[in-house]
Parts: structure tokens; C-alpha cells; sequence
């Protein structure tokens, strides 16, 4: 779906590709994170109820930096 996304918008508006970001914008949490964020297509994740625990949102800065460090 995201690659559909990305591709969709990409022949809507005259930008260049690394001009659109395709977030993944369903329920995020610790468990589930890097799994999103690993994806090729996933350029970053739309956190909600996740983000007001302390524990869950740290889980999940940890799973991007992970995934960051492994793109370099």
C-alpha cells in the first residue's frame, strides 16, 4: 500500500522522489514499530495513544534508531 502511495502521489504532483514521505499512520506501539519502520516504503510512523506512556514511546524511538543506524 505504501508503494502504491508513494507512486500515486508521485504521478499527481511534479516533486521529486525523496520529497514525498509515506508514514505509516495505524497503531504503532513497542511491539510493532520496527517492524513498520524497517519496511523499504515506511519513511516514518504517525505515533498516537503510544506516545503518552513514557515506556511505549521510548520502545519506539529505540526500534528508529535501529533501524537508522542499520540504513547507514
Amino acid at each position: 500500500m505504501h508503494t502504491f502511495i508513494r507512486s500515486f502521489v508521485l504521478n499527481l504532483v511534479n516533486v521529486d522522489q525523496e520529497n514525498v514521505q509515506v508514514l505509516y499512520g495505524g497503531s504503532v506501539d513497542a511491539q510493532n514499530a520496527f517492524s513498520f519502520l524497517r519496511e523499504a516504503e515506511v519513511d516514518g510512523v504517525l505515533v498516537g495513544g503510544a506516545s503518552t506512556r513514557a515506556d511505549e514511546f521510548e520502545a519506539i524511538i529505540s526500534a528508529a534508531g535501529t533501524v537508522l543506524q542499520a540504513k547507514m
